[in-house]
């Protein structure tokens, strides 16, 4: 039997997500899942295991310096001088070309010795990008909005999401957009090079007790902090707070820039206003 390896995953699984039968689409997510976590588990889910696929067939181009650019400069904003975040994240960004082609990735561990004990964080962007290829096929919509978020939470909880505890339903971090990888041959013959959706999955993102100070103070969150600090959404861990959204917030950061380099906007203004919009549409930022 051919070892399993990533390369396999996404040109099986990955790729049958796009089946437009809901329960053979369903099916190839879970085993994007079980294969992501088994590949990730027994430590055949590093940064060179995914860097060494970037390009792949269509041989487009490498985008982990603009990942990195973005992710460092977002995670360096500050508040009155203060940190906002911790250091360190992990992101990978994915065409669906070719089934699934990896553009590029990046990783910079976070210290936090109860989030590493979650597994890997590249284990965790692979498999928020496997949401994101499933909740654009069946939902046109990215998996941390609505309604991409409801049709992911129903295929991996088999249960209506109105019906799920906010404590199990998936955790976001994922973001998706359209663009054009080679936008001087949207007029030729060269089709498969045109419009393709790009997904990007993001993990690691933890903020520090300014940002949690600074949501506090802030009316349009009250209903996202009381959630958090009346349910079982944070599992005991602090650090859980917002953790989602930020980390969806941060792939969308970097799907602008990796679109448009010349966008100049700061991600902790963007993401203090996802969280409000995400929890007003009912969906857990956490």
């Amino acid at each position: 039997m051919t070892k399993l390896n990533l390369e396999k995953v996404m040109s099986t699984s990955f790729a049958e997500m796009a089946d437009p039968d809901v329960r053979s689409s369903r099916k190839a997510l879970l085993d994007y899942n079980r294969r992501i976590k088994l590949l990730g588990q027994t430590g055949r889910l590093g940064i060179e295991d995914i860097s060494e696929l970037i390009g792949g067939i269509g041989h487009t181009p490498d985008v982990s310096a603009a990942i990195k650019k973005t992710a460092s400069e977002a995670l360096a904003e500050t508040h009155e001088g203060a940190a906002l975040y911790q250091p360190g994240c992990s992101a990978v960004v994915v065409s669906e070309g070719y089934g699934g082609t990896i553009l590029g990735a990046y990783e910079n561990l976070n210290p936090d010795p109860t989030l590493a004990s979650y597994g890997p964080g590249l284990m965790w962007a692979m498999l928020k990008v496997g949401q994101e290829r499933y909740a654009t096929k069946q939902a046109q919509s990215s998996g941390s909005v609505m309604p991409g978020y409801a049709t992911v939470t129903e295929a991996l909880t088999g249960k209506d999401m109105l019906a799920t505890p906010h404590e199990e339903r998936h955790h976001i971090g994922g973001s998706s957009d359209l663009r054009s990888l080679y936008p001087e041959c949207r007029n030729s013959s060269m089709r498969y090079y045109e419009d393709e959706v790009i997904m990007a999955g993001v993990s690691g993102v933890l903020a520090t007790e300014r940002f949690h100070h600074l949501a506090r103070s802030m009316p349009e969150l009250e209903g996202a902090v009381e959630q958090a600090d009346t349910t079982d959404v944070l599992g005991g861990f602090e650090g859980n707070m917002f953790a989602g959204s930020l980390d969806s917030t941060l792939a969308t950061f970097i799907l602008v820039q990796v679109v448009d380099p010349r966008f100049i906007g700061r991600y902790t203004d963007l993401a203090l206003s996802s969280i409000a919009t995400r929890h007003a549409a009912g969906i857990n930022v956490h």
